[in-house]
């Protein structure tokens, strides 16, 4: 298991939080609620980063056979707390995508399938050098 963590909270990103990767996450309509977040921290874990923080989520617009990421920059780390701009990448991927669908913790584990479509979910990547919660 990986010592990534997802949040999809963004007051639990610690002061010294920095980005370095803006992705949309697409996941197979047959992933469990436990593929999902294993595939995304795994992800995380051999991308270097500490914690995957979740922004929204809408059906996709293709159906990936497995976890599918597209990267969108940025071109260089930045500090979370001092220059995250929201989620403002890949709106021209982003929006070919079906309607948004309530993607939280309430979907964060069990062995169903929480969705019948394959779901796109914007994700950031984050190198955290304390401990979260500091």
């Amino acid at each position: 298991m990986s010592s990534t963590q997802l949040s999809f909270m963004e007051t639990e990103v610690t002061n010294d939080c920095e980005v370095f990767a803006h992705l949309i996450i697409s996941v197979p309509a047959t992933y469990t609620a436990d593929q999902i977040r294993q595939s995304i921290e795994q992800f995380g874990a051999d991308h270097g980063a500490d914690l995957v923080l979740l922004g929204l989520a809408r059906q996709a617009a293709d159906a990936p056979e497995t976890l599918d990421v597209v990267f969108y920059g940025p071109r260089a780390p930045y500090s979370f707390r001092q220059a995250w701009p929201g989620w403002k990448f890949g709106f021209t991927d982003w929006n070919k995508g079906g309607p948004l669908l309530d993607y939280g913790v309430n979907h964060l584990s069990g062995s169903q399938a929480p969705f019948t479509v394959p779901i796109s979910i914007q994700a950031v990547l984050l190198s955290c050098p304390s401990p979260r919660g500091t």
